[in-house]
């Protein structure tokens, strides 16, 4: 429920700051991770040469949340830059041992936590 509240709110704060249309003569995304630069690409429903208009930030912004890779995302523009700004979600959301009788779960995790995998 946050992230649709996040997108909505986004989609409305983006579409005051587009007062002005403009041809895209680049596209940057920044802020990945894990995710390739070719999969953000993919998705998005507008390309280098096309015109940016309010319902396109509003498209980008959908598309980007739909695809389930991302807790965050902003768009800008730099000059004639389209500029993407994107907050992965995590790989790993939660950790469960299942069957585990040798080892105290808890150190384990403590373990996980001290070598960054937490």
């Amino acid at each position: 429920m946050k992230q649709i509240i996040t997108a909505l709110t986004l989609i409305l704060l983006s579409s005051a700051a587009w007062a002005e249309e403009f041809i895209i003569k680049d596209i940057r995304v920044e802020g990945l991770q894990r995710i390739s630069a070719g999969t953000v690409f993919n998705y998005l429903p507008v390309k280098i040469g096309d015109e940016l208009t309010e319902n396109d930030v509003r498209g980008i912004i959908r598309s980007l949340f739909k695809s389930k890779y991302f807790n965050d995302v902003q768009v800008e523009r730099d000059e004639g830059v389209l500029v993407i700004t994107v907050s992965e979600r995590p790989a790993i959301s939660s950790i469960e041992f299942i069957g585990n009788k040798d080892l105290d779960s808890d150190e384990l995790l403590k373990s996980l936590r001290q070598i960054g995998f937490a």
